[in-house]
Order: structure tokens, then sequence, then C-alpha cells
């Protein structure tokens, strides 16, 4: 804990330490950024703090937080917004089982298809 934190609660009253800490309404200086924060987000939603803070850097030039703060506030406001794109799953049946198979390109020696043998050309590259 900072010494300046320290004595600035320690000539504070009880009641007003109390006050300060309950307090839910307290503002963060990125408060007035967030509706552009969280326009980023929701368009690019794997966008990583860095990049969050150098396209705020271009929008409105200083940012009046650190870094670390920056990346805090992000975080928070990536549990808060859902940011993230809904994934939709489904099984893709084109054939019937045991038709379709997967193979790794680099283990494609003396495999045979039919009649004919598999040839791959990035065989032991």
């Amino acid at each position: 804990i900072s010494r300046n934190t320290v004595r600035k609660y320690l000539r504070l009253s009880e009641a007003a330490i109390h006050g300060q800490q309950s307090d839910p309404s307290r503002t963060k200086k990125l408060d007035d950024y967030r509706s552009y924060l969280v326009y980023l987000l929701g368009e690019f939603p794997k966008l990583s703090a860095v990049k969050v803070a150098r396209k705020l850097q271009a929008k409105f030039g200083s940012i009046p937080a650190s870094d670390r703060s920056l990346r805090r506030y992000i975080q928070q406001l990536r549990q808060e917004v859902a940011v993230a794109q809904v994934r939709y799953f489904e099984p893709i049946i084109d054939d019937v089982p045991g038709v379709q198979c997967q193979v790794d390109p680099g283990e494609l020696r003396g495999v045979r298809v039919g009649d004919q043998d598999l040839i791959c050309s990035n065989v032991g590259r």
C-alpha cells in the first residue's frame, strides 16, 4: 500500500472512509469514453486493450488514465457487456457415416483410396 494512501485514510474520519468505500456511484476517469469503448468491443470483440488504447488516443488525444487502469476498465466492460457473438454449431452431414475421413497431410505415406495410392506433394517437408 502506498504511504500516501495510508496518510489519506488516517486523516479521514471512520464515517468518511465507510462512505467512500460503500458508494456504488463512484465515477471513473474512463466513464466519459464508455460508449465509444462499448462500440469498439461490440464491433471488434477480440480487440486487445493495447489496440483499444491506440484507437482511443487517435480519436480523443491523450487518455486520462494509465494503461493498467484502461486494461482493468476494458476487462470490466467485457464482463458487463455481451461483446462476443454467440457461436452456432451444427453437424455437417453430406454423406453417410464412414465415407468421409480426416487425414493429416504429413502422414499420407502408404494410404490407399480405392485402388489408387494417395500421393501428397508436401510429404517429407
